[in-house]
C-alpha cells in the first residue's frame, strides 16, 4: 500500500517516489523584523535558526502505529531521552511514538530549538511499507 500527499512538487504516478533524490531536504526559513525606533523604521533582515521547515522519512518505525496514520495527519515533535541519547521523535494525538527524527542535516540545530521551548510539527505526507514521510515546521 503507498499513500502519497498531493504536496506541490511530489509524484503521484509511477513508483510512487518522491522526486527528491535524498532522504531529507532542510530549509531554513528567515523572519523578517522591522527596526525600532527613528523615523521611517525600515526593514530589518533577522536570522532565526529555529526557522526550520523540511521533508525527511523518519527512523525506527513503530510497526503497530502504521495502521494509525493518515496522509495529512499532525503529529507533535518531541525531544526525549533514550540510554543517555537526546531522540526527538513524532508522537501521534493518542501520544504513540510513530518513529524518530534521526540523521539529517539540522538535526542538532532542531534538538537545540526543542530545548530552548520551541515546539514544531510533522504532517505526514506518504506512508509505503514501513518508510513515513512527514514535513515538519514549527508549531503556530
Amino acid at each position: 500500500m503507498v499513500l502519497q500527499s498531493s504536496r506541490e512538487g511530489e509524484s503521484m504516478s509511477g513508483s510512487g517516489r518522491r522526486r527528491s533524490s535524498g532522504s531529507s531536504q532542510v530549509k531554513v526559513s528567515t523572519t523578517k523584523g522591522k527596526a525600532a525606533g527613528g523615523a521611517g523604521g525600515g526593514a530589518l533582515g533577522s536570522y532565526d535558526p529555529c526557522a526550520l521547515e523540511f521533508d525527511v522519512n523518519l527512523s525506527g518505525i513503530i510497526v503497530a502505529t502504521l495502521p494509525t496514520l493518515s496522509i495529512g495527519m499532525s503529529m507533535s515533535v518531541d525531544l526525549t531521552t533514550s540510554n543517555g541519547f537526546d531522540v526527538v521523535v513524532c508522537l501521534t494525538p493518542a501520544n504513540a511514538i510513530v518513529g524518530s527524527l534521526a540523521a539529517f542535516p539540522g538535526l542538532s540545530d532542531l534538538i537545540g530549538c526543542l530545548r530552548s521551548g520551541r515546539r514544531y510539527v510533522a504532517q505526514v505526507t506518504a506512508v509505503s511499507g514501513f518508510t513515513v514521510s512527514v514535513h515538519v515546521e514549527p508549531k503556530p
